[in-house]
Formats: structure tokens, C-alpha cells, sequence
């Protein structure tokens, strides 16, 4: 889909659009349609070939999402390239602790700040995590603006935006309480107009 068209809710980009020539037997763009310049050979730009991905790789959409937005929510602005870096910090820390002779207190007192760091991120507190590592991939999600159940799907860039986790869950708790709404019932019959 492109363009101007309407937003869909099955994937129909997923396979790779066949190459098409023009009449004077020159490739054109599987994505624009336009001639495909010498040196290139079946895409007219690195931009067609970032517009086809986007729509069709969920994770070249999230890396796109990522290098626009670079982490920060659209909704609160919770930096979560900063908290990725306090999750870091924090588990080298709990490293240096852990093999080092050093008080059990003092892992008490990681495991508190961790426990706080995650209350304050939307993270769900997990002491293990610590231990085990926390990629950084799990801050924030590449939202639909609209959600693919009401016709987001195979959208480009500008039908995404970064949330943290907090707004996300919060947004994806609002659309299944929409979803959820009873519907309305249906309208009485008709009189018979012809008896």
C-alpha cells in the first residue's frame, strides 16, 4: 500500500513486489515505479527500499522508529536511552558486588535501587534481571498510532511513534476496553410495506 491508500489490517506486502520494465525495457522501482537508475538495479533509492521495509519488517519499522525518535516516549517523554544507561550502570555495579567480598547489605541496597528504577520506568520489577541482564529492546515499543486492529497495518514511519512501556500499556488497556463496548443492537425490522 501506498501512499494516499487506505490503512489495512491484513498484510498484503510480503513477498517481494515482482521487477516491472517500461516500454523501453528499463526496470522500474518495485516500490515507486519509476525508472531505476544506472548502478542500481531494482530499487530507485535507498529511500523506496526503506519505504518497503518499514511496511513490511516489523523489526527495520522499530530500527527506523528508533533512529527518529531515539527512544523517547511521545506521550510523558521518558528518555529510555537514559534508563538503559542507569540499567547498565546499575547491573556493573551489582557485577563489582558479586565478586567482590563486600556485604550482603550492600546487594540489598542494588536490588532496592533496582526495584525503585523499575517502579519509576514501568518496568515490572524483577530481581533476577539484575543478575541475568535487561536489553534495552524492552523500554519501548514502536506503537501503531493506529492499531492494526482498526486498519494500522503496513503503515510507513509517520504511522508510528515511541512509547515507553508505561504509555504503551496504557494505551493498549484503552483500545481493549474500546474493543470491549457492547454493540449496539440491531435495529428493529421494518414494517412490511407489501401484505
Amino acid at each position: 500500500m501506498k501512499g494516499g491508500d487506505p490503512v489495512s489490517t491484513q498484510r498484503t506486502i510480503g513477498y517481494l513486489p515482482g521487477l516491472h520494465r517500461d516500454a523501453e525495457g528499463r526496470a522500474l522501482c518495485r516500490w515507486c515505479q519509476k525508472p531505476v537508475p544506472k548502478g542500481r538495479h531494482s530499487w530507485c533509492s535507498q529511500a523506496c527500499v526503506d519505504e518497503y521495509m518499514i511496511r513490511s519488517s516489523p523489526a527495520s519499522a522499530r530500527a527506523h522508529v528508533f533512529q527518529r525518535d531515539k527512544g523517547v516516549c511521545a506521550r510523558c517523554g521518558a528518555d529510555t536511552g537514559t534508563l538503559e544507561a542507569a540499567i547498565r550502570d546499575l547491573r556493573a555495579r551489582w557485577k563489582r558486588w558479586r565478586w567482590a567480598d563486600s556485604p550482603a547489605a550492600e546487594g540489598e541496597e542494588l536490588d532496592e535501587e533496582w526495584r525503585k528504577l523499575c517502579e519509576s520506568s514501568g518496568v515490572r520489577y524483577r530481581p533476577g534481571w539484575l543478575k541475568w541482564g535487561f536489553s534495552a529492546t524492552h523500554l519501548w515499543e514502536a506503537h501503531h498510532i493506529v492499531p492494526v486492529v482498526e486498519g494500522g497495518g503496513e503503515c510507513g514511519l509517520d504511522g508510528y511513534e515511541t512509547l515507553c512501556l508505561r504509555c504503551h500499556k496504557a494505551e493498549t488497556a484503552a483500545l481493549a476496553a474500546r474493543r470491549a463496548k457492547p454493540k449496539p443492537p440491531p435495529a428493529p425490522p421494518l414494517p412490511a410495506l407489501f401484505e
